[in-house]
């Protein structure tokens, strides 16, 4: 058409440690979101913006757009605040909903109602593998 392409990557990270009986000490959740522009001839057009997620803060732009006025990086920080005490089987055990084609596993966890409206379902799977690689 008249537009060049575009591409976008999403790293997922979850970072976390475990105690002697498999439940969450610590965690930090973030995301490596490249977005990239093409011209018509197939180059870069402009800069790509290389911050996570969390780096990007109020840049980011969810609060705008939030239910609850939180930015992501809240939201990611308040999901791992909650796995903290708690196993991977039983964090994997939450109980989620479908707000949206978009929002498939938003937390349905009277905890996370005014804390997190993201879809964590990547972030459950990325504990589960840092979870296994810390054995």
């Amino acid at each position: 058409n008249e537009k060049g392409a575009s591409a976008q990557i999403n790293t997922n990270i979850v970072v976390a440690t475990f105690d002697k009986d498999g439940k969450v000490v610590s965690a930090t959740i973030d995301v490596a979101q490249q977005k990239a522009a093409f011209d018509m001839d197939g180059k870069l057009a402009g800069e790509v913006d290389l911050r996570t997620k969390c780096e990007k803060g109020d840049d980011y732009g969810m609060r705008g757009v939030s239910a609850i006025g939180k930015e992501v990086n809240e939201q990611y920080a308040a999901l791992a605040e909650y796995f903290v005490g708690k196993t991977v089987e039983e964090i994997k055990a939450m109980p989620t909903f479908e707000r949206d084609a978009s929002h498939t596993n938003v937390p349905d966890v009277e905890d996370l109602k005014s804390s997190v409206t993201i879809t964590v379902g990547d972030y459950l799977k990325a504990l589960e593998e840092a979870a296994a690689m810390a054995k």
